[in-house]
């Protein structure tokens, strides 16, 4: 069989399936739209591995995009046997001509196998989630910024939900919070780090300052204000920690910065963990970060059990951190905790063998 990802790579998920899923002999590869800012597919690109624009992505860009679409994409997809989408896009979806002409029919026509991964706000719709006492959307910039993009708007994730349950032959989710809208979809744990290639730094640390780490890429979906306002209070009574706040940063060269840090506050606001979190704790780095308990339900009870973050929220950051400032040597236990999390439940080749095994299930 042959898979294609694509068309984008939020979070590596794209680039990470077909590296793996080729380790384990599968024909899998990646196409996509355009490069990241500052994101990992601007470099170590394997073979298996394009990109449709050596740009990065804007209006004018997704003009040219449409022409390439219709005369080259719609051919080469017609070698794979599987076409596995990210991040709520299709090879073949224009925006706001998918309601006269849909991609997927066409695709299924063709005989096709489609396979979705769910990775957040695609589906994640603002007014449900604003009933919740702590979420991500009521602080989204990105509805009101881009409010003439129908992927932002709530009736189109409607239509969109309702139409890959139709048409998709398996259904994944990253998030947990999001098996409400998809009941019949399976939690697929990140792939994109594999611990054999995260090897912890041994430091001896007698006498040195503890560093704690944040890494937003969007400050107001991380709840940013709340982490510099926890580390504001904590400055103004005690001065044995160092903060740094990694932002606007290549990715290549932040990996390389989280050897530095002790502890790592992720986010406070989504409810769940992200990408970043599991390289943290590759390298034996507790994790802080907003769970919402409610969602542990959409996970297999192993993986909730074992979960090593630190759960914390607005409310009690300052303490949770404090806990870790007081008790060093909890750094280091729940460090390799964390570690052993990553290769038991993130290890990419056995999630890679697992997919094998769902796409076998339905050609």
């Amino acid at each position: 069989m042959k898979i294609l990802h694509g068309p984008k790579d939020t979070a590596g998920l794209a680039v990470s399936s077909a590296k793996y899923e080729a380790k384990i002999g599968l024909d899998s590869h990646a196409l996509l739209f355009f490069k990241k800012k500052m994101g990992s597919n601007n470099f170590d690109i394997k073979s298996n591995i394009s990109f449709v624009s050596d740009s990065q992505e804007t209006i004018f860009s997704r003009i040219k995009l449409i022409k390439y679409q219709f005369q080259k994409i719609r051919k080469e997809i017609m070698k794979y046997d599987i076409i596995s989408l990210t991040d709520g896009e299709t090879f073949l979806g224009i925006p706001y001509l998918n309601l006269i002409w849909d991609d997927l029919k066409y695709l299924k026509r063709k005989g096709k196998k489609i396979v979705i991964t769910y990775q957040g706000c695609e589906i994640r719709l603002a007014p449900e989630c604003k009933k919740m006492k702590i979420n991500a959307c009521k602080n989204c910039p990105i509805p009101k910024k881009y409010f003439y993009d129908p992927r932002n708007w709530n009736l189109v994730k409607k239509r969109k939900i309702r139409r890959y349950d139709e048409l998709c032959d398996l259904v994944f989710y990253h998030n947990p919070d999001l098996r409400e809208n998809i009941p019949q979809g399976y939690f697929r744990p990140y792939m994109k780090v594999d611990y054999r290639e995260w090897i912890p730094v041994s430091k001896k640390k007698k006498n040195k300052k503890i560093v704690i780490g944040h890494a937003p890429k969007n400050r107001e979906i991380k709840g940013t204000k709340h982490v510099l306002q926890a580390i504001k209070n904590l400055k103004e009574r005690r001065n044995d920690f160092e903060f740094v706040l990694l932002e606007n940063i290549p990715y290549h060269e932040v990996i390389h910065k989280y050897k530095q840090i002790d502890l790592f506050i992720d986010q406070l606001n989504i409810g769940w963990y992200g990408g970043v979190a599991v390289e943290l704790m590759a390298l034996e780095k507790p994790v802080i970060a907003y769970i919402r308990e409610s969602d542990l339900k959409n996970v297999p009870v192993n993986f909730a059990n074992d979960l090593p973050i630190i759960n914390a929220n607005l409310f009690d950051l300052t303490a949770k951190i404090e806990f870790f400032l007081d008790n060093p040597e909890q750094i280091r236990i729940q460090g390799k905790i964390s570690r052993e999390f990553v290769m038991e439940y993130h290890d990419p080749i056995e999630i890679a063998k697992w997919l094998k095994q769902k796409y076998e299930s339905i050609l």
